[in-house]
């Protein structure tokens, strides 16, 4: 069964008039999103740097205890070289998985109330 053009076109003005665009949703809908976002990435960095400083204080208290040990300058300046060698390796780890953290956190898929929002600027701009 084939339905006429004018039955096909009054649908589709019925479903477009039926979608208003409601301003204060457009704004509000992607200030939602990235607030949320931004909160997810600002715990996610607070819990991993946390992890890191645990890390590094554990890394410093085993050279300062290695350093007790030390029976000679030459075995102080290999501790020395070892822990700072140690610490630009970590604080290069901790550089990429910050960015790895800012990644995964912000392509967040978009909710189905942000979707609709979407979806109608879309068709609010093909109507125009």
């Amino acid at each position: 069964m084939t339905k006429s053009f004018a039955s096909v076109s009054t649908n589709v003005a019925n479903r477009n008039s039926d979608q208003t665009i409601n301003p204060s949703t457009m704004l509000l809908d992607p200030w939602v999103h990235a607030t949320a976002v931004s909160a997810r990435m600002a715990s996610a960095w607070s819990d991993e740097a946390v992890r890191f400083a645990g890390l590094r204080l554990s890394r410093n208290r085993d050279a300062a205890e290695q350093f007790a040990k030390c029976g000679s300058w030459r075995e102080i300046m290999d501790l020395q070289m070892n822990w700072a060698s140690g610490l630009m390796q970590d604080y290069l780890s901790e550089s990429h998985q910050l960015l790895e953290i800012a990644q995964k956190t912000s392509i967040v898929p978009m909710t189905s109330a942000e979707e609709q929002a979407a979806e109608q600027r879309g068709n609010h701009k093909r109507a125009a």
